[in-house]
């Protein structure tokens, strides 16, 4: 992956490009790599899916007065929402009481 991002950066040294990754802090690491194989990477811009929909939709959301949820409060709603759904016959009844069960599916949630 490194060799083929280190392609297309000398390719098409001044054009933008963007790199969408799981986390800013997994872009940089993989920019690093690059540079550190000899090739710049200008212009290269390092997002995710939550940069991307917050750059084009942040704004008309907020005009509406719609603000996204912090992980606390996105893991507080997945509490609440187990805890009302989720009973003895449930495939998850046995580990509804674990908070590693609510973190996976805030991570699910966030991926989507």
């Amino acid at each position: 992956m490194i060799e083929r991002l280190a392609e297309i950066c000398r390719s098409h040294l001044l054009r933008e490009k963007i790199l969408v990754v799981p986390s800013l802090a997994i872009g940089h690491q993989i920019a690093d790599a690059v540079a550190q194989s000899g090739t710049p990477w200008v212009n290269l811009r390092v997002e995710t899916i939550r940069t991307l929909s917050d750059a084009v939709a942040g704004f008309a959301l907020a005009r509406e007065g719609i603000t996204v949820l912090s992980r606390a409060q996105a893991l507080a709603v997945i509490e609440r929402v187990c805890d009302r759904v989720l009973d003895s016959s449930s495939y998850f009844a046995a580990l509804s009481d674990r908070p590693g069960l609510h973190r996976a599916m805030q991570r699910s949630m966030e991926d989507l």
